[in-house]
């Protein structure tokens, strides 16, 4: 899964809040806030004894990539990208 917060900008500042959350369980959904992706090439779609954490996993080579719409909020903030992501061994 791939969650993007929002971190506050001060101790008095608005706490954080989740702004997405894209589990890529064969789609690029947001189940979170809507904000769903398209994907873009021919990724690999692992299931779950293939994947590290959770019910699966996409594998990009380099050439595939997940687009998310235009409407996501722009990101000009202090913030956090937490992601699961296992390299094949050879630094990609």
């Amino acid at each position: 899964p791939i969650w993007v917060n929002r971190e506050a900008p001060a101790p008095a500042g608005p706490a954080p809040e989740l702004i997405a959350h894209w589990r890529l369980d064969k789609n690029a959904i947001d189940s979170q806030s809507g904000y769903d992706g398209e994907i873009d090439g021919d990724p690999v779609w692992l299931s779950g004894n293939n994947a590290a954490v959770g019910s699966g996993a996409i594998r990009m080579d380099g050439q595939d990539y997940i687009e998310i719409d235009d409407d996501f909020p722009e990101l000009n903030y202090s913030l956090a990208i937490d992601a699961w992501i296992r390299t094949n061994g050879n630094g990609q």
